[in-house]
């Protein structure tokens, strides 16, 4: 499968390295000239932006009234937007290590509130902590998916801290495994947003952020950030010369001899096109599938429906009047969940209904492998 392989705890444009970067904006302005500027060189670069929203700097926090926090995220989603940030290019995620200075309580709050204000233009992630962390204060993962679970604390992704609790194989085959446990029990796609707490330089660290991109790639992680892949010094306000050892490049002089194996393996792994802007100029034959269609690609729309929870009766190539139900309540259920999107309520899967419909597999070894059908489906080639 495919997995974007990119940088975690961005703060400024050089640090934006692979293909996937996560950028943090803070509450307290902490460093917050810089967020817009490396927003600005991902859109630019077709680096896939995961924007964390962040309560605090890591030294120092508060926890903001209902109101700051809602100002905050609406004028984080606005800059963003104004970058050029749609559903395709950007999604966003709240706060970094949040059990470091919030409650759980308090962290489920911030996230609902987030997601009324991002909701249906971007997708949103929670989570970003450590494993250990996370069960010593109180099972946090577990209790904001049952706060997701009981329509509490909207989120669409979980996101994982694959770091320091997994540095050791035992430890990160056990709580990946966990991960996905919940990934399955609560019908939630799982996402790596910071990996890696060793020397990359050595074989050994090298050899251990392998295997936790390989345990992030085998639960079906999408993104896989590591931190400082690049680490600016410009870009903090402190002395971070103790993170050198993390970092493939300091001050973009490379430190590690894995650099290159790394990059290409970078490459190799990359969905193409890492931003899938370019659908429509894919060369897929995708003629519309409506009442009577019959065929491979009816078929797909029959299977994918089933996927997404929709009752079809029968998977058999042939676009019945029930199917075309089916769809049209996928296509009303879009139209409430992205508003902005131009979709026709009418039983008809144009081209970018399919692509609509492939969107919505939340597991992403699935989505993978029908967006693979797709391709040979629609396929030009006889």
């Amino acid at each position: 499968m495919t997995i974007r392989i990119g940088s975690s705890c961005v703060k400024s444009p050089s640090m934006c390295m692979g293909k996937v970067a996560e950028v943090r904006t803070y509450l307290d302005g902490y460093n917050n000239s810089n967020f817009i500027n490396a927003v600005d060189y991902c859109i630019k670069n077709q680096i896939y932006l995961i924007v964390n929203l962040c309560t605090h700097d890591g030294k120092t926090g508060h926890y903001p009234t209902n109101s700051e926090w809602i100002n905050f995220v609406g004028q984080k989603v606005n800059e963003v937007i104004s970058k050029g940030a749609t559903k395709l290019n950007t999604r966003f995620t709240i706060s970094n290590e949040p059990m470091k200075f919030l409650s759980k309580e308090q962290y489920a709050n911030l996230i609902n509130l987030a997601y009324q204000v991002i909701n249906g233009r971007f997708s949103v992630g929670a989570g970003n902590e450590e494993f250990n962390l996370s069960a010593s204060k109180g099972n946090m993962y577990i209790y904001i998916l049952e706060e997701r679970e009981n329509g509490r604390c909207g989120f669409d992704i979980l996101d994982l801290h694959i770091q320091t609790s997994c540095t050791d194989e035992d430890d990160c085959i056990y709580w990946t495994n966990m991960a996905h446990d919940w990934s399955v029990d609560y019908n939630i796609p799982l996402d790596c947003t910071e990996a890696n707490y060793v020397d990359v330089a050595t074989q050994s660290g090298y050899n251990t952020l392998l295997m936790q991109l390989a345990n992030a790639e085998r639960i079906g992680c999408q993104n896989f950030c590591m931190v400082f892949m690049n680490l600016d010094y410009s870009a903090f306000p402190f002395d971070v010369s103790k993170w050198n050892r993390l970092a493939f490049k300091v001050n973009g002089v490379t430190r590690s001899p894995y650099w290159n194996d790394y990059k290409n393996l970078m490459e190799i792994k990359a969905p193409q096109p890492n931003i899938p802007e370019e659908r429509t100029q894919d060369g897929m034959i995708l003629p519309s599938t409506k009442l009577n269609s019959t065929g491979y690609l009816t078929q797909w729309v029959e299977e994918v429906l089933i996927i997404l929870g929709y009752d079809v009766v029968k998977v058999d190539g042939i676009f019945s009047s029930s199917d075309v139900v089916w769809l049209s309540k996928f296509q009303s259920d879009m139209k409430n969940k992205y508003p902005d999107l131009p979709i026709v309520i009418d039983g008809v899967c144009g081209r970018q209904g399919y692509f609509y419909l492939n969107d919505e597999i939340a597991d992403s070894i699935l989505r993978d492998k029908y967006w693979r059908k797709l391709n040979c489906y629609a396929s030009p080639v006889k």
